[in-house]
């Protein structure tokens, strides 16, 4: 096996945040040891812009990380690409644009283009979003690389449940809504949409977790589920800790309206051999699959009444889903492909 590559992937949030690009640069980085590369994830500061004269002032961690770097991997083509592409031209290094979900709705900013078209390549995670890269970028360069499933880390003898949430009852239906609290996740419909439900059947909970990435919608979502008692909002949760709610969950729920690939949460909970019911989005179309999606609010309310109802069947169903999914969300070969790639950028063929 031939030298490894110094890799830095650059993000818009921490790399230990709870939010799907921090996981999937922690499963990449994972995924290349195998083949000798060396990695380091850093954040790209929110306020970081070049000045008036088009020039950058970066922090020196940030400068220091890119001088070392072979190829730097920007996970988001508006938030961290300007920034990876400036830091690798000044440094001499190359870089990988991976489209991550949000950078693909709306109209691209000019120096998000001028990005992605700089970057010696860039990556889409599923068939909707390679679509979308090539429309809204105009790239050529741009290839699929199928998101991996990773299993969420449980200790030995089984993760506990997070101190600060509510005990459960053995017959308590948990409904699992894992999520940043921002606009685009529309954490908010699932409350919404179970309200009539769970008058009925006093046994549904419905709990969200995650990050509050948008301070109006986290307002939102606290103000909503102090009104109920079958709904709570239990923070961001550590790994090991969403390891335990997901293993406990009833049903996984996505209410998202835009996605760059198979989401972690809903990979994980199919590896769980958990139900599933998600938006009707087109990377939710390509996993979990039409069979596991709701259009209409009322869809959602009859896919929760089917796992009340026919638990066996839903159960019976989520392991067929979790045996697909080890297969076609396989980590070795998202790895090799990675591999492949980086090596081919860092290395470009000499052409006469």
């Amino acid at each position: 096996m031939s030298a490894g590559l110094r890799l830095l992937f650059l993000l818009p949030f921490s790399p230990q945040a709870g939010v799907g690009n921090a996981t999937t640069a922690r499963r990449l980085c994972n995924g290349l040891k195998r083949f000798g590369h060396s990695s380091e994830c850093m954040q790209v500061p929110a306020d970081l812009r070049p000045a008036a004269d088009g020039q950058w002032q970066f922090p020196a961690d940030l400068q220091t990380a890119a001088k070392n770097a072979d190829v730097i991997v920007a996970l988001h083509a508006v938030k961290a690409a300007p920034a990876a592409v400036a830091l690798a031209q000044s440094n001499g290094c190359k870089t990988v644009v991976l489209f991550t979900g949000t950078d693909l709705n709306g109209k691209p900013p000019a120096w998000a283009l001028q990005a992605v078209k700089a970057a010696e390549a860039s990556v889409a995670l599923s068939p909707p979003t390679l679509k979308r890269a090539r429309e809204k970028f105009q790239c050529t360069n741009v290839q699929m690389i199928v998101q991996a499933a990773a299993p969420l880390p449980e200790p030995r003898g089984g993760a506990a449940m997070p101190k600060h949430a509510p005990k459960l009852a053995g017959e308590d239906f948990l409904i699992f809504l894992p999520s940043g609290l921002r606009p685009v996740k529309a954490p908010r419909r699932g409350i919404q949409a179970l309200r009539k439900l769970a008058a009925r059947r006093p046994e549904i909970r419905l709990w969200i977790a995650g990050m509050e990435l948008d301070a109006d919608e986290a307002a939102a979502v606290k103000a909503d589920v102090a009104k109920f008692k079958w709904a709570e909002y239990v923070g961001a949760l550590t790994q090991t800790e969403m390891a335990a709610v997901m293993r406990r969950a009833n049903l996984v729920l996505s209410t998202s309206r835009s996605e760059g690939g198979a989401p972690n949460c809903l990979l994980e909970a199919a590896l769980f051999a958990k139900p599933i019911a998600a938006s009707n989005i087109a990377v939710h179309r390509f996993f979990p699959g039409q069979r596991r999606l709701f259009q209409e609010d009322s869809d959602l309310v009859r896919m929760v009444e089917h796992c009340l109802q026919e638990p066996q069947m839903e159960a019976l169903e989520a392991r067929q889903l979790r045996e697909e999914t080890r297969t076609r969300f396989d980590r070795t070969k998202e790895a090799v492909s990675w591999d492949r790639l980086l090596r081919k950028v860092a290395n470009p063929p000499v052409t006469e």
